[in-house]
């Protein structure tokens, strides 16, 4: 505060608002003991003092301060510090990690795990360490960006591949109903040149018997053929007997028996006809069959 009546009336305040307490520092009535020099020795950073910048206003604020206070790296460098030491008035030493070691030897140090630390010297610290930290989460972010790229790329491939495989499937799935079609419609096909060839295999079977049953009428008719030949040849010799006795003898009786040959000549002359004209039907007929068969084992 700029007097000690700013002082008062602000400890008046929080006495009636109940706003806790608090040290106020005087400037017109503050009293500033002499400044203890930081050594240049290894891991004492320098008076606190010296190592914060303000205006010059409260430069004795500051050195009431901070004037008898060192900075050190840690403990051990603070130790090894005061033990250099001579004598003299001693200084309060705190390190980058809160730790506070007082003129008389007290030390304090530690930390709450439910209180967050807020002292100067730790936010420093942070502060002093934050661009690290930022680079580090930098380059944790650089990688996990890689990383998920390299994923989704990965994803993208995984997508393409089960498309590919989805459309070879149902590629594979056609071919196969339409296999299944062609083989079904070969059945088919092939129940029908079986059942035809059972067919063609009774009328052959048929064809087979009609031409035995064909062949055996062809030698009866063969048969009665040759009889009725004979039977002619034996006519038309007894006719040319007749014939001579008639024209020798002149008798009635000859010419009646005369006549009757003749109607029996032509009587066979009729049946050889009808004959000759059976055995050439039957012949048509078995020739007919024979192609039959002939073209039926050729296919």
């Amino acid at each position: 505060t700029e007097s000690w009546d700013d002082a008062r009336e602000a400890i008046e305040l929080l006495k009636r608002t109940g706003q806790g307490r608090a040290t106020f520092l005087p400037l017109n009535r503050l009293s500033v003991l002499p400044a203890i020099e930081a050594p240049n020795a290894p891991g004492i950073l320098g008076n606190a003092a010296a190592l914060v910048t303000y205006e010059p206003k409260v430069a004795e604020v500051a050195l009431s301060l901070l004037g008898r206070t060192w900075v050190a790296e840690d403990l051990p460098a603070a130790r090894a510090a005061l033990d250099r030491l001579g004598s003299g008035p001693r200084p309060t030493v705190v390190t980058l990690g809160g730790e506070i070691v007082r003129p008389g030897g007290a030390v304090t140090g530690g930390r709450d795990s439910n209180r967050r630390d807020d002292s100067v010297l730790a936010r420093e610290r942070e502060y002093r360490e934050l661009p690290q930290q930022i680079e580090q989460a930098q380059q944790k972010s650089t990688r996990a960006v890689a990383a998920c790229n390299a994923l989704t790329g990965q994803i993208e491939k995984g997508s393409l591949l089960m498309e590919q495989s989805r459309q070879m499937l149902a590629e594979l799935a056609r071919q196969e109903r339409q296999r299944r079609e062609q083989a079904a419609e070969t059945q088919r096909r092939l129940d029908r040149a079986q059942q035809a060839a059972r067919w063609q295999q009774e009328r052959l079977q048929q064809s087979t018997a009609e031409l035995a049953r064909l062949d055996v009428q062809e030698q009866e008719h063969n048969q009665a053929l040759t009889q009725l030949q004979t039977e002619r040849t034996a006519a038309e010799e007894q006719l040319a007997v007749v014939e001579a006795n008639v024209e020798a003898a002149g008798a009635s009786e000859l010419l009646q028996q005369l006549a009757d040959l003749r109607a029996a000549a032509a009587e066979a002359q009729g049946h050889l006809r009808s004959q000759q004209a059976l055995r050439e039907n039957q012949q048509r007929t078995r020739q007919s069959t024979n192609d039959q068969i002939r073209n039926k084992e050729q296919r």
